[in-house]
């Protein structure tokens, strides 16, 4: 079977050393806009159509899925940080994300990807901020304008991390919609509903860009006194666009 490039879904302090398409999200409150910030986007950070091997590699300089690799091992080849001088780490620089997810319905559990000086980091509202690692400025918001009622996630308000490759960000946003973004500029490129939150799906895993149609699997709709954080899921091919 030939390698096809995919996104699959499973569903910022810096520290220094000194299946259906459409336009419109179910749920959507009709709000999803990008802002560019005040930094640029550098020349050489836009992610390549990454091949196997790129995916498979044990990370270094760049992360550049949520696991490290695709193996999810969260392991790092970097040995610029070792035991004789961790003690030294202290912060490097520190910002505010606007107040996206703060509110006690939410989670915190994205992990940042980084590729070539650019840290894409998601909120549990589904809102993606695009940063200068080495010094936090912004490069650009995607607000997701998700609607505000949802009442189907079984545990909180959450989205664990992006995905990036082709010139893209990937998000699977909570109310049930895969949006690709810009990399260099947040600004959506497309969008698919993959499930009606409605229904009891949502979607919080982060997405896995592997080979050229999006893939998810989300977890299934279940009654409440039954649900368990990935006790369960379900798996559907999306069309992609």
């Amino acid at each position: 079977m030939g390698l096809r490039r995919v996104v699959l879904l499973g569903c910022a302090a810096a520290l220094a050393l000194a299946a259906s398409v459409s336009a419109t999200p179910l749920g959507s409150s009709g709000n999803t806009r990008s802002v560019l910030g005040t930094a640029a986007f550098p020349s050489d950070a836009r992610a390549p159509a990454f091949a196997a091997a790129d995916l498979a590699a044990r990370p270094g300089a760049n992360w550049i899925t949520n696991g490290g690799d695709v193996s999810n091992a969260r392991y790092s080849s970097l040995n610029q940080i070792n035991t004789s001088n961790v003690s030294q780490l202290k912060e490097a620089w520190h910002v505010h994300l606007d107040g996206s997810g703060k509110a006690a319905k939410y989670s915190a559990e994205g992990t940042p990807v980084v590729y070539n000086g650019v840290m894409y980091l998601p909120t549990g509202n589904s809102d993606v901020f695009a940063m200068n690692a080495a010094t936090g400025e912004r490069i650009w918001t995607y607000h997701s304008g998700i609607d505000q009622t949802i009442n189907t996630a079984c545990c909180g308000w959450d989205n664990r991390g992006v995905a990036i490759g082709d010139g893209k960000v990937f998000v699977a946003q909570l109310d049930g919609t895969l949006v690709a973004l810009d990399q260099m500029t947040g600004g959506v490129v497309w969008k698919i509903i993959v499930h009606n939150w409605r229904e009891g799906f949502t979607l919080t895993a982060a997405p896995l860009y592997y080979n050229p149609s999006p893939r998810c699997t989300t977890t299934p709709p279940r009654p409440r006194a039954a649900r368990r954080r990935g006790s369960s899921t379900s798996g559907r091919r999306a069309a992609s666009t």
